[in-house]
């Protein structure tokens, strides 16, 4: 995060996605993660577990969601600058309690909805009272991350399994495995894949969002 007073180029995504930005997987060991004091570490032992590391040893997280699609390239200038992760004001639909049911919402995002209660059915999108509701951060920024490359996407494999292909001008295609960002993201053919790294999370800072690239002064 940059020092107060600093401007640093924000992007608006719907929620949960903004929150997926900067939300970590589980260690290969199984432990959840969460940031702590600048670095990534075990929510149990802050830092380090004897089943996958040496004491000390820091943690390479990868949130869930690592590439953005949007419709159009982002600016030359903007490749390889952090940028701030800014979750839009409309709240995401309900879910089911087991989120089992919704292969887009990995079940980590378990605490930013509302348990206390479900959703009334008057309240409900589509009639159906056995949901929650989002009680996570809106009209916030939610994290930093790098913007290391704006790709198009050219196609997807018939089979819809995993791979999306990458192209670059006067270079051959290259195939990409993104079958975990399926969920996240609409891979289509024309749209261009922002490629996002090293996302740093923080408390929500409210501001009000803009269409496209946009200035954010924390």
């Amino acid at each position: 995060m940059g020092r107060t007073g600093d401007t640093m180029k924000a992007l608006t995504l719907w929620q949960p996605w903004a929150s997926l930005c900067v939300l970590p997987q589980p260690c290969s060991c199984g432990a959840p993660i969460v940031w702590h004091h600048g670095v990534w570490c075990h929510r149990e032992s802050f830092g380090f577990t004897n089943t996958c590391r040496t004491p000390g040893q820091l943690l390479n997280a990868r949130p869930f969601k690592t590439v953005e699609t949007r419709s159009w390239c982002a600016p030359k200038a903007l490749i390889g600058q952090r940028i701030a992760i800014h979750a839009a004001k409309k709240r995401p639909r309900d879910v089911w309690p087991d989120f089992r049911r919704d292969a887009e919402y990995p079940a980590e995002l378990a605490p930013f909805y509302d348990y206390e209660r479900y959703v009334e059915i008057t309240e409900s999108s589509d009639g159906d009272s056995c949901r929650h509701r989002w009680a996570g951060p809106l009209g916030a920024v939610v994290g930093t991350a790098v913007l290391t490359d704006c790709i198009p996407m050219v196609g997807l494999d018939d089979s819809r399994t995993a791979l999306a292909m990458i192209w670059r001008p006067n270079q051959h295609p290259i195939w990409t495995d993104v079958s975990d960002q399926l969920p996240f993201g609409v891979f289509a053919p024309g749209r261009w894949a922002w490629l996002l790294a090293d996302a740093e999370p923080c408390d929500p800072y409210p501001a009000v969002g803009r269409q496209g690239i946009w200035n954010w002064e924390p």
